[in-house]
């Protein structure tokens, strides 16, 4: 079954930020792949939300119910509420994942 996803403003921000970084220091065929991938992996969590896993720095602020799945080198953070994905953020996974999901999540 189907799930809808819709992308909270947080996620589309990021889409931009890193379609933007790779336009400026790469170029735009590069962009344009990141991207495409990034918006697939984004598609495919309504496919099957359930088998993203609960990162260890969400269990370990208590939130155990928000998943992640891995494309590249970008964690996409969402949780699933009613047949709905909700895609709080698509982050670099180099950066302290930690502290950017608790301030976003807690708004």
């Amino acid at each position: 079954m189907r799930y809808r996803v819709e992308l909270s403003r947080s996620a589309l921000n990021d889409l931009l930020e890193i379609d933007d970084y790779y336009l400026q220091q790469v170029s735009d065929s590069i962009a344009s792949k990141i991207i495409e991938e990034l918006e697939a992996a984004v598609v495919s969590s309504g496919e099957l939300p359930e088998r993203g896993h609960s990162p260890k720095e969400l269990i370990d602020i208590g939130m155990p119910e928000i998943k992640e799945l891995v494309s590249s080198n970008y964690r996409i953070i969402y949780e699933t509420i009613n047949r709905v994905v909700f895609v709080h953020a698509i982050l670099d996974s180099r950066r302290d994942i930690q502290t950017l999901l608790h301030k976003r999540l807690l708004k």
